[in-house]
């Protein structure tokens, strides 16, 4: 018995497992919990042993006491399929809670891939095309028959920029072109795709509602994933031209974005730029280490070199600010204060002389037929007009405002008198150009040959003077308005051409009156004409108040509407109460009552509003934006026109003039004049420049000289 034994372990130590088919299993291995599994190990001597394990493990966990020949065995199996089967937690790993599952998620084993089907006629032409391709000639006619759309110029393959053609080798061109073609037809495909898609667009209306939810999406998604290809085959060809450029060069032009050429616009120029601020940073090495506590003037060639030194930074290239701050840091550390000043290329002899001595492998250039074309372009050295708010900035700090309260300080302007100095700035700049002297050095000899330049070559009168006084002295150091030579000159310009004001005499509001009257569309843009208009002509206000108004700050009541103005307009001071518009139902013509055409527009208008904006008018036309200042300028102008007053003398503005006077000349006591109009109870303003008569319309000569009544 103990060899059976022995030959038992053998058998086990190198068992030959067999499957016993009149056992059940389940679950993903041949053992199942709920019953023992079966195995046989046949020895030699043809004796068979039941395991009652779960897997076929070695014997090491098994008596020899328990294996006494078929006895022994059975008996084992018999005590145990007695035992109640238990599942083993470790091992059933399919039974899991929600919460774990949640956390570690679904097994990928049980995923199967999505599958999508396609029809037939179409899976077996593509097939095809995808296994040999399209014919050259039938590609080429498909290709010229898919052009790119006009409105789309980013659709073209971008150029190899020339000045990097001429420094990368043949393979190298080569392979750009090849990956060129793969553009080219990735663009034709979207252009069709394109195509289609407008054509969706176009005709959305008439679609079929599953068109829409299933097809549009697809093709909308297509032509993103052909466009992000077309984008990453740009990267691909720089990525491939890359390494075979110089440092300096690879640094510049990772930060830019393909456009028509692969490597950006003017690159040239970039840099030409970027070599002359290195250039001028190994100027600035001392030649003694302890330089220190002085003023250096550089004199360059190199414009954007200059402008970046002067200005401290560089607004359009990020690598040449951080440069041109390294540098005046530098300068800080060491009190050293910096001016770049321009010298021409033919003067600039010495640093011509000293470029010619540099080893000719320790600096590179452009070839000859770039720099031919770049030289002529050459700027003239002159910083270009920077626009009205940047020179007030720059201005104020000179000044001494701190750069955390410029911003704020700049709020104290309005932006109508920003753009209307701007106009004074921007005439300066081009005199102090003119006269090579800085803009900010604002003198009373500069004030006046400038005013004297502006006398000879413009109609201006003494008001558009007084303007550009007003905008010098802003940006002066020292009160040019005060200064008696530029007062004395002024006192000439007022006697040689003094102010008048642009009306003499004002249109009848009747006539405008009469013409909405008539007017009985209930159409967006008819209402909105209207009840501008009507708005001007009741309110006396200007079209800028009329512009803030806001639905919120409307109240309707059974005397009327009642309109409030919260937003900044030009008469808002400090202790000064906003206007408040009162507009009392007309019950003599309710088609001229302004109120109850507010009523009918505001009610009009109500889906179309969007719910960002709260301003009361809208445009007529999509996508219905809030309607400006101008936008209002325009409809009351069109109005004017439509109703027959002269818009070629009248501006809309007029309607304050024409409102004010009619209710002057009807008897209407002043205070309450001014108080509707927006005036001051002390303001001469009406009195001055908007009580005006009617303009006459009476011929005298035909009075004379006619005979029609002379009997």
């Amino acid at each position: 018995m103990k060899s059976v034994v022995n030959k038992a372990y053998m058998a086990e130590d190198q068992p030959r497992y067999r499957f016993d088919p009149r056992e059940k299993y389940s679950g993903s291995s041949p053992c199942s919990s709920d019953e023992y599994s079966s195995y046989s190990s046949e020895n030699d001597q043809g004796q068979i042993f039941r395991s009652s394990s779960r897997s076929p493990g070695p014997p090491a966990t098994r008596s020899p006491q328990n294996l006494e020949g078929h006895q022994g065995s059975a008996e084992m199996e018999n005590d145990k399929s007695k035992e109640p089967s238990q599942k083993d937690p470790i091992s059933e790993g399919e039974f899991l809670p929600d919460d774990i599952k949640q956390i570690i998620g679904d097994d990928p084993h049980t995923k199967t891939p999505a599958t999508v089907l396609i029809h037939q006629s179409i899976a077996s032409r593509w097939s095809h095309i995808l296994r040999n391709g399209i014919p050259r000639d039938e590609l080429s006619s498909l290709l010229e028959s898919l052009p790119v759309p006009s409105n789309l110029p980013e659709l073209s393959a971008p150029k190899l920029n020339p000045e990097i053609s001429e420094i990368i080798n043949n393979p190298q061109k080569t392979k750009d072109s090849y990956y060129t073609s793969l553009q080219d037809r990735t663009a034709a495909g979207l252009s069709a795709l394109a195509q289609a898609l407008s054509v969706f667009i176009v005709e959305s209306e008439n679609l079929d509602g599953k068109i829409k939810d299933e097809v549009l999406p697809k093709i909308w998604e297509a032509g993103r994933i052909f466009a992000s290809l077309f984008h990453r085959l740009s990267m691909t060809r720089r990525s491939n031209i890359l390494p075979s450029l110089h440092p300096t060069v690879k640094k510049l032009v990772l930060g830019v974005n393909p456009s028509d050429h692969l490597f950006g616009e003017n690159l040239a120029e970039r840099i030409k730029a970027k070599r002359g601020i290195e250039g001028l940073a190994k100027v600035l090495k001392p030649t003694r280490p302890n330089l220190s506590h002085c003023n250096v003037l550089v004199r360059t060639d190199n414009t954007t070199a200059l402008a970046s030194v002067n200005k401290m930074g560089s607004v359009r290239h990020k690598e040449f600010n951080d440069l041109a701050r390294k540098i005046w840091q530098w300068c800080e550390e060491r009190d050293i204060w910096l001016l770049a000043s321009y010298i021409q290329s033919k003067e600039n002899v010495e640093a011509d002389r000293a470029s010619r001595l540099l080893p000719t492998d320790t600096e590179w250039m452009l070839g000859p037929d770039f720099f031919t074309k770049i030289r002529p372009a050459s700027p003239t050295g002159e910083e270009p007009y920077p626009g009205s708010r940047e020179v007030i900035r720059k201005a104020f700090q000179r000044q001494g405002i701190p750069e955390s309260a410029l911003n704020t300080t700049l709020n104290s302007l309005s932006e109508g008198t920003i753009r209307q100095y701007g106009i004074t700035y921007k005439a300066w700049w081009s005199f102090c150009e003119s006269i090579h002297e800085s803009p900010f050095n604002v003198n009373s000899k500069s004030v006046i040959l400038f005013f004297e330049k502006l006398l000879s070559s413009t109609t201006n009168r003494f008001n558009a003077f007084n303007s550009h006084r007003a905008a010098l002295s802003l940006i002066s150091d020292q009160p040019i308005g005060r200064n008696m030579l530029v007062k004395r000159y002024l006192k000439g310009i007022f006697r040689q051409r003094p102010p008048a004001p642009r009306y003499q005499t004002t249109w009848d509001p009747q006539i405008v009156l009469d013409y909405l009257e008539t007017t009985t569309g209930s159409d967006l843009k008819a209402q909105s004409f209207k009840l501008v208009t009507l708005l001007t002509l009741a309110t006396g206000q200007r079209l800028q108040t009329i512009s803030t108004i806001r639905i919120p700050n409307i109240t309707m009541s059974a005397e009327g509407a009642r309109v409030r103005i919260s937003d900044f307009i030009k008469t808002t001071s400090p202790n000064s109460a906003q206007p408040c518009l009162h507009l009392p139902f007309f019950d003599a013509k309710p088609s001229l009552c302004a109120a109850r055409c507010l009523q009918t527009y505001i009610e009009l208008t109500k889906d179309l509003r969007s719910t960002d904006s709260d301003k009361l008018f809208v445009c007529y036309k999509k996508p219905h934006k809030p309607a400006t200042k101008q936008t209002l300028s325009r409809w009351v102008k069109e109005t004017l026109t439509s109703a027959g007053v002269d818009t070629t003398i009248f501006k809309p503005h007029s309607t304050r003039h024409a409102s004010t006077s009619a209710a002057d000349r009807k008897g209407l006591a002043i205070e309450c004049i001014r108080k509707t109009a927006g005036w001051t109870s002390k303001s001469t303003t009406f009195a001055k420049f908007y009580k005006l008569p009617l303009a006459q319309t009476g011929n005298f000569l035909h009075t004379v000289f006619d005979q029609s009544e002379d009997n």
